[in-house]
């Protein structure tokens, strides 16, 4: 508002330049703290900061270097899963979730997020707790609620699907088949899980006839 700068030049500075100095104060703002959540220590603490960094940027125009490091850092995160824990990946689905639909991100990354990322994420997730289920001791209600959790993950959204996941859950629906329950509620229970299991892309062809032809006629 100096009286040195014409109206027209007062205006210009308030709408123009201020407004890109403010902008570019925010990109390298986001820029550092996405620098600095690479460094903490392990994957959950990584999580925490970007979803804060994801959360404080929501709705606002950043520049395309800030997409670019956002990206980045996104796929250090999925890249650092393997060890991970089911919290953890829950928690990494939920960022993934976010910055594909973020604008914050470039356009490629989301797509990768949305096409690959995610369904293999969701494979990953069933695979766990499918092996956890298998190697567990006889637990009739734990099976079938595994089961039940798997189906239900495929109805909700696209899960990548490899011959491995198809293996082990046809051997848990085995499994769940053989320490079957006496009642029978528990068994009508079996029954209509193992009916939601047999159409479905998580189990081979085989084992999908299994269920048909065998295991629900005996059950």
């Amino acid at each position: 508002d100096n009286p040195l700068l014409s109206l027209d030049k007062q205006q210009m500075l308030k709408t123009s330049m201020l407004t890109q100095l403010g902008k570019e104060k925010t990109d390298k703002d986001a820029q550092n703290k996405i620098d600095v959540a690479l460094t903490i220590p392990g994957l959950d603490g990584k999580m925490s900061s970007l979803q804060s960094s994801l959360d404080r940027l929501a709705g606002k125009d950043v520049s395309d270097k800030t997409k670019t490091k956002m990206g980045q850092a996104i796929q250090t995160l999925y890249d650092a899963r393997l060890n991970a824990s089911q919290d953890e990946l829950k928690k990494l689905e939920g960022v993934l979730d976010k910055a594909r639909g973020s604008g914050l991100v470039p356009p490629l990354v989301s797509a990768n997020i949305a096409g690959t990322m995610l369904p293999t994420l969701g494979q990953e997730k069933i695979q766990k707790d499918v092996q956890r289920a298998l190697q567990a001791p006889a637990d009739v209600k734990g099976n079938l609620n595994v089961l039940k959790d798997v189906v239900k993950k495929t109805q909700e959204k696209p899960i990548a699907v490899d011959d491995k996941t198809k293996t082990m859950v046809s051997q848990l629906a085995q499994k769940a088949f053989e320490d079957r329950p006496k009642d029978i509620q528990g068994l009508k229970d079996l029954e209509y899980t193992l009916s939601e299991l047999k159409d479905n892309q998580l189990i081979s062809m085989a084992q999908q006839q299994q269920i048909k032809q065998v295991i629900i006629p005996t059950i």
